[in-house]
């Protein structure tokens, strides 16, 4: 049995196309987001700025409410390249979200990878010549741009199969590990409702599943993590609510998730 996670973050208020969030006390990833009238799906993209092992990454990004991205097709592709393969990241490997492990692929060295971490199907793909090719045993997991950071190809972008912690031995600034790339959908369907006067009150919104089960989280900043407001909550209809004290709760970043066993 697999566990379905979707998490879904609004700030009030959010006016901008720029976000941080702060995954620790030291750092902070700048996100641009793929707009829809640009043709894009709305989400957001930063890069992990701290190397670490693929595993690490992709705890880190669910961590912040995404995944390592996915890359879906060739105008995602395109996207990551002109916005974030740029400056510092022009040359340097970049985690994404696949691997051929179970559930993602086929087992480890398979070279099968058939799901993103995200649960999207991998249908389009932009390996190098050759690739994957599990060259070194434990290859399980793909970086973007190696050959470019290896100066084994001039073409930027392209994805390689490397072991956890990356790749080592192949020079240039192919050597592990590697900073990530991560996506996040912050799409508004957790909105806030009308305002009661009378008891300092508003109402807060999302979309959700009947039957199940949700979470309320909210924060007064990401450094310090969320708390839960209510748990437990039944959703009985496609859209959820509840009434929310703007007295303790205003001006905050909130969160609502859910945990659903698929049958």
């Amino acid at each position: 049995m697999m566990t379905n996670q979707k998490t879904i973050w609004r700030q009030i208020a959010l006016s901008t196309v720029w976000i941080i969030l702060v995954t620790g006390k030291t750092e902070a990833v700048d996100f641009i987001r793929w707009e829809r009238d640009a043709g894009g799906n709305g989400h957001y993209y930063g890069i992990l700025g701290s190397p670490t092992n693929w595993t690490a990454a992709e705890n880190t990004a669910v961590g912040m409410g995404g995944h390592l991205a996915s890359i879906t097709s060739a105008a995602e592709q395109a996207f990551i390249v002109s916005n974030l393969l740029v400056g510092t990241y022009d040359r340097l490997p970049l985690w994404i979200g696949l691997c051929d492990l179970v559930p993602y692929g086929g087992g480890a060295g398979s070279r099968i990878y058939t799901r993103w971490t995200s649960g999207e199907p991998v249908g389009f793909t932009y390996w190098n010549t050759g690739e994957p090719n599990n060259h070194t045993p434990g290859e399980d997991y793909a970086a973007i741009n190696w050959h470019r950071a290896a100066s084994q190809s001039e073409t930027k972008g392209t994805w390689n199969d490397t072991p956890l912690n990356g790749s080592t031995l192949f020079g240039g600034f192919s050597t592990g590990p590697y900073c990530a790339i991560i996506e996040i959908d912050l799409e508004p369907r957790l909105s806030l409702g009308s305002y009661n006067a009378t008891n300092n009150s508003f109402v807060l919104m999302w979309s959700s599943v009947t039957n199940h089960l949700y979470t309320v989280y909210f924060s007064t900043n990401l450094i310090n993590g969320f708390s839960v407001l209510e748990t437990n909550i039944l959703a009985t209809s496609p859209e959820n609510s509840l009434p929310v004290s703007t007295g303790i709760h205003q001006q905050m970043f909130w969160k609502v998730s859910t945990m659903t066993p698929e049958k």
